[in-house]
């Protein structure tokens, strides 16, 4: 099972993240973007086709960004790694 769970303190307006998945992705295989109070933003699937098994997956939202919840297919066997977590935060200038 290679779930993970990612949380930023402030939250974000964008994140993003490389991950690498061997080629097994599946409808059980899903990214989800959450607020503070765990409301969903946006959720995605994996990219059906990525080069060298490498994808750069991430959102820009108006609702800051507090999780990352990655559900990986915990029988495909396919050594996911995750890399490069990048959080945008926005400054408000008044």
């Amino acid at each position: 099972d290679d779930d993970l769970v990612v949380t930023f303190d402030p939250p974000c307006s964008a994140v993003g993240f490389t991950f690498v998945d061997n080629g097994n992705q599946g409808p059980e295989e899903y990214v989800q973007f959450k607020d503070s109070a765990g409301n969903l933003v946006q959720e995605v699937g994996f990219p059906n086709n990525y080069t060298d098994y490498r994808a750069f997956l991430g959102i820009v939202s108006e609702t800051p960004i507090a999780t990352i919840i990655i559900m990986e297919d915990p029988d495909d066997w396919d050594d996911v790694n995750y890399d490069d977590f990048t959080c945008f935060q926005t400054v408000l200038q008044v």
